[in-house]
C-alpha cells in the first residue's frame, strides 16, 4: 500500500510476513518497538494486535502478543509494594491464566507470577529475612506447572526462585524440581547457574544427585570450566554464588566450591573466600568454615593482586590502617598504588570506585607537595565530573577547603568560595559547611567581614591559569571571572 512507504518498519514487516505469514517471533520483535520507551504506547500496541496484520492469528497466538504487551508494565511495578500496584498486577495475571494460552505464553505468565510472589513472600526485619510459608508454596505449585509446560527453558528462566523456595523458605521439593532441573541441564548446558548447582550436587550428593564416577573427572572439570565461561559472558557473580550456597544450602559443599574457584584463580571467589574465613564472619544457616586469619588475609591479598576492585579497596584500606598505626610508608606506598588501581579496572559507576577515588585523596591530601597536586588537580576533578550529587557535593568541599588552606594550589578565597557554594547549593544540610563558611569568611578575625571582603577582592584579580581552568574548566581568558 502506498502509505506504508512513509511508516519504514510497517512497509518491512508486511515484506518479512510475505516469507513467513503470521510469524509470531517477528510480530513480537515489532510490537517490542511499540513499547512507551520507544514513542509508541500500549494502546497502540493493543490496537495492532487487534488489527489486520495479527487477523489471521490464532486465539492462543494474540494472547501470546497480549501477554507480551502486559509484560512491559507489570516489569515497571511487580516489585511494588503499594497495595494498588499489587492487586492490579495480580488481576493482570490472574486474567491472563484465564486465557486460551501458548504452553510457552502461560509459562512466561507463570514466570511472572511466581517471581511477583517470591518478592511479596520475603521480609526484613532487624536484618532477619522471613518468608512467608504459604505465599512460597503457591510459588513452588506454580513452578511445578512452569517446568511441565517447559522443561527445557526452566533452569534459564526460574532455577533461583525454585532456590528461594526450598533453600531460603524451606518449602519441600515434593516434585523433585531441582534433580529434574539439574539432570536436564546436564544434557543441555544452557544456564551457568544450573551448570554450577550441578557440579556441586554432583559432589556433594545434593538433589537426589550420585557423584559423578571416576572416570567422568575429566569430563566435570571441563563441564565446570564451561559454566565459568558462561558465568562470565552472563556477568553472573560466581563468588556471590558460592556464598549463596555456603549460607543456605550447605556450607562444605560452599567450602569445596570456594577451593575449586580459588584455585582456578577466580578473584571474586578469593574475596568471598576470605570473608568466610574471617575471625569476625558470622556462622551461616548451614554452619561456618574454621576460622583462618592467615589464609583470609592471603586470599584477601590474591584477589587485590588479581585486580578485583573491592578486593583493592579493602586491602588498600588495611595498608592504610597499618600506615596510621605504625607510620610504615611502605604501605602507605601500597595503599596508593591499590587505590590508584581502581581507577584502572573499575568504571566510576562500580561501586569501589568512589570509595577508593576519596581515600586516596585523603592519603594525598597530608603528603609531598606532588601528592597534594595530584589529589587536588587529578582525583577530584575526576570525582566532581561524575554527574552525581553526591560526589559532587563531596568533592567541591575539598576543593574549596584546597584553596583555603593552600593544599595543591595557591591559597585563593575567591575560589574556595566559587567552590563552597557549589557545595552548599548540593548538600545545603551537611553539617561541615557552616564550618567552612566559618573559616572563609574569617569570623574568629577581629574586623573578619571587612578582612574576608578585601581578601575576595584582591585573590579574584590573582587567579593562576591553572587554578582558574581548574575551577571554571577553561582558560581564565575564555571565561568572563566576573
Amino acid at each position: 500500500m502506498p502509505h506504508e512507504f512513509e511508516d519504514g518498519k510497517i512497509y518491512w514487516l508486511r515484506q518479512a510476513l510475505a516469507v513467513s505469514p503470521d510469524d509470531l517471533d517477528l510480530l513480537c520483535d515489532y510490537l517490542y518497538f511499540l513499547y512507551p520507551r520507544w514513542g509508541g504506547s500500549h494502546e497502540q500496541m493493543q490496537g495492532f494486535i487487534d488489527g489486520p496484520v495479527c487477523s489471521g492469528l490464532t486465539e492462543a497466538q494474540r494472547n501470546h502478543l497480549r501477554e507480551f504487551k502486559e509484560n512491559d508494565w507489570i516489569g515497571m511495578i511487580e516489585d511494588s509494594e503499594d497495595a494498588d500496584d499489587i492487586a492490579q498486577v495480580q488481576e493482570c495475571l490472574d486474567a491472563l491464566l484465564t486465557m486460551t494460552l501458548l504452553p510457552v505464553t502461560r509459562a512466561r505468565v507463570l514466570r511472572a507470577y511466581t517471581r511477583h510472589l517470591a518478592y511479596l513472600a520475603r521480609t526484613e526485619v532487624e536484618s532477619a529475612v522471613r518468608w512467608d510459608p504459604v505465599m512460597m508454596q503457591r510459588v513452588y505449585t506454580m513452578l511445578e506447572q512452569m517446568f511441565e509446560l517447559m522443561p527445557y527453558r526452566f533452569a534459564e528462566w526460574s532455577l533461583y526462585t525454585l532456590q528461594q523456595c526450598t533453600a531460603y523458605a524451606g518449602i519441600p521439593d515434593s516434585a523433585d524440581l531441582m534433580g529434574r532441573c539439574l539432570r536436564l541441564e546436564e544434557l543441555l548446558h544452557n544456564d551457568a547457574s544450573a551448570l554450577l548447582w550441578l557440579d556441586v550436587a554432583r559432589q556433594a550428593g545434593l538433589a537426589g544427585l550420585e557423584g559423578d564416577a571416576p572416570a567422568a573427572a575429566g569430563c566435570r572439570e571441563a563441564r565446570f570450566g564451561l559454566a565459568l565461561r558462561m558465568a562470565e559472558v552472563d556477568h553472573l557473580d560466581v563468588g556471590q554464588h558460592a556464598v549463596n550456597l555456603y549460607d543456605d544450602v550447605d556450607s562444605d559443599a560452599g567450602i569445596a566450591l570456594f577451593e575449586r574457584l580459588v584455585a582456578r584463580g577466580h578473584a571474586g571467589a578469593m574475596l568471598a573466600y576470605s570473608e568466610v574465613l574471617s575471625t569476625t564472619a558470622t556462622p551461616s544457616r548451614c554452619g561456618r568454615a574454621a576460622p583462618d586469619a592467615t589464609r583470609s588475609t592471603a586470599l584477601l591479598q590474591q584477589a587485590a593482586a588479581a585486580g578485583h576492585p573491592v578486593a583493592l579497596c579493602h586491602w588498600g584500606l588495611r595498608l592504610a590502617d597499618q600506615f596510621h598505626d605504625d607510620g610504615c610508608s611502605e604501605a602507605r606506598n601500597d595503599a596508593l598504588r591499590c587505590y590508584r588501581r581502581v581507577n584502572d579496572v573499575a568504571a566510576p559507576h562500580h561501586r569501589a570506585w568512589p570509595f577508593a577515588m576519596k581515600n586516596l585523596v585523603q592519603l594525598l591530601w597530608d603528603g609531598t607537595a606532588e601528592e597534594q597536586r595530584e589529589a587536588v588537580h587529578e582525583v577530584l576533578p575526576r570525582i566532581w565530573l561524575q554527574d552525581d550529587i553526591a560526589l559532587e557535593a563531596w568533592a567541591s568541599r575539598h576543593l574549596a577547603n584546597a584553596f583555603l588552606v593552600g593544599v595543591g594550589v595557591d591559597r585563593n578565597r575567591w575560589l574556595a568560595s566559587v567552590w563552597l557554594e557549589r557545595a552548599e547549593e548540593r548538600e545545603p544540610d551537611y553539617p561541615g559547611i557552616a564550618e567552612l563558611q566559618y573559616r572563609l569568611q574569617m569570623k574568629s578575625y577581629w574586623l573578619g567581614q571587612l578582612r574576608w571582603r578585601r581578601a575576595i577582592a584582591r585573590d579574584r584579580g590573582r587567579v593562576a591559569p591553572a587554578a582558574h581552568a581548574l575551577t571554571f574548566g577553561a582558560p581564565l581568558q575564555a571565561v568572563d571571572a566576573g
